[in-house]
């Protein structure tokens, strides 16, 4: 209920309830199905009303803005409330629905485990391929549709090349 500040960027999804939110941005209330994105040393304060469940995550500031970078590429695409290269760490309120909320929670209840049952170094590896799974849940919340509705592009692999011939090949 208390202002409360953290040296990571944290998501905090509504799972069931509402809460009043409160940044320095001003306050509002969320629902279940919603989502904050808040940056690095900003401030919020949750309450619920009357009652809520949250599930909420807390990130490498520098890992969350490289892979958020490298999969929000195409930036036309993109929402512009969430272009990373422009966040300035203020809140970002999401709606991503109750249904994409409920499938990652499964992959969020494996990432509050990981580091208990993996060692460190596969502990880390854990952690960013469930954090990419989630990410690839919520991705389509993220992109512009008008935008991607009209152009009816697909994105392109963002690494060029061919596979080379062998140099030797086996008799």
């Amino acid at each position: 209920v208390r202002r409360a500040v953290f040296a990571h960027p944290k998501l905090v999804h509504v799972m069931e309830g509402r809460i009043e939110l409160e940044t320095a941005s001003g306050s509002r209330e969320l629902w279940a199905g919603s989502a904050l994105l808040l940056g690095v040393g900003h401030w919020c304060s949750i309450r619920p009303l009357p009652s809520a469940r949250l599930w909420t995550v807390y990130v490498d500031d520098s890992f969350f803005r490289a892979h958020m970078r490298w999969i929000l590429s195409d930036i036309a695409d993109v929402d512009t409330s969430v272009r990373v290269d422009t966040w300035d760490g203020s809140a970002v309120v999401l709606q991503l629905g109750q249904a994409i909320l409920r499938r990652n929670e499964r992959v969020w209840r494996q990432m509050s485990v990981a580091c208990q049952q993996h060692p460190t170094g596969l502990a880390a590896a854990r952690l960013i391929s469930l954090f990419t799974q989630t990410v690839e849940v919520s991705l389509p919340t993220l992109l512009d549709h008008r935008i991607h509705e009209s152009v009816g592009t697909r994105a392109e692999f963002p690494i060029r090349g061919a596979l080379a011939r062998p140099l030797y090949s086996p008799p």
